[in-house]
């Protein structure tokens, strides 16, 4: 059997509003569910909450933080909780808890690791695994025409670990080997994502996102994924903003159709102490 793990695919609302092309950037803390490299460059305490309708009825709620330590590196806290109400006798409800460590190797090289648990409840069943992701980014930049063209590449392996065992059943996560890259300069972010499968049915994801930034005080978003496997094809479209100019920042992504079916909303906070 396979799991989707809504909690280990949840991520926050920048990253949502990027169509999840994320594996690249230098996200800080939103890079904890995507590649905990990301992380690396850290340099402030942050934490972040986020509240996300995955489906109708389906609840994901996420607490990010992450601190550095000195001459050692940043160190990130992720959980994660999947709330379905009780219905005709059925329960569901997923949990996360994982620590994260990033470090930043010869300037432009970003290595991470993150590892915890994820446990499964339905009805009187529960099961729980053991997660592991591992990612690593290079970035590069190239001064020209009086502006700095900040290229970057990043690659992840993400939900590595056991399988739940139920009593009659064990379920496998999903393994995801996530590769792609990002374009900035100025205000200006692009990014492209390839994520595929590798432990079930012929699966891959392609995505795209574009962000600017109003003067540091509004930011805007949107993104474009495609899902390609042998039993069915997708196509989703997401858009977001972030408003910084009040504090704590403010951060929403919108799907108009989302992969769980209707529209998905993904709202957080983000601060920085």
């Amino acid at each position: 059997m396979n799991s989707t793990g809504l909690a280990l695919d949840a991520v926050p609302p920048r990253v949502e509003g990027l169509a999840g092309a994320f594996v690249a950037a230098d996200g800080g803390l939103d890079s904890l569910a995507v590649n905990p490299a990301g992380i690396a460059g850290i340099r402030d305490r942050t934490i972040s909450f986020s509240c996300e309708n995955i489906a109708e009825g389906v609840t994901g709620l996420q607490l990010n933080a992450a601190f550095p330590v000195p001459r050692v590196g940043p160190f990130g806290v992720r959980l994660g909780c999947v709330l379905l109400p009780a219905s005709g006798g059925v329960g569901y409800s997923e949990f996360l808890v994982s620590a994260a460590y990033g470090r930043r190797f010869l300037k432009f090289l970003d290595a991470g690791t993150s590892a915890g648990f994820f446990s499964v409840s339905l009805n009187d069943r529960s099961a729980s695994a053991f997660v592991m992701d591992l990612g690593c980014r290079a970035s590069f930049v190239i001064p020209l025409l009086l502006a700095e063209h900040r290229l970057s590449g990043g690659i992840s392996l993400r939900n590595i670990g056991t399988g739940l065992k139920f009593v009659f059943d064990t379920v496998s996560l999903n393994h995801w080997l996530v590769v792609g890259g990002s374009y900035s300069v100025n205000r200006l972010l692009l990014t492209v994502d390839a994520r595929f499968l590798l432990n079930y049915e012929q699966t891959a994801v392609y995505a795209a996102g574009v962000e600017y930034s109003f003067g540091g005080q509004l930011c805007l978003r949107g993104g474009v994924e495609t899902t390609r496997s042998q039993t069915r094809f997708y196509f989703g479209l997401s858009f977001g903003a972030a408003f910084a100019s009040v504090r704590p920042t403010l951060d929403y992504a919108f799907n108009p159709i989302s992969a769980t079916g209707g529209a998905g909303h993904n709202a957080g906070l983000n601060m920085v102490f």
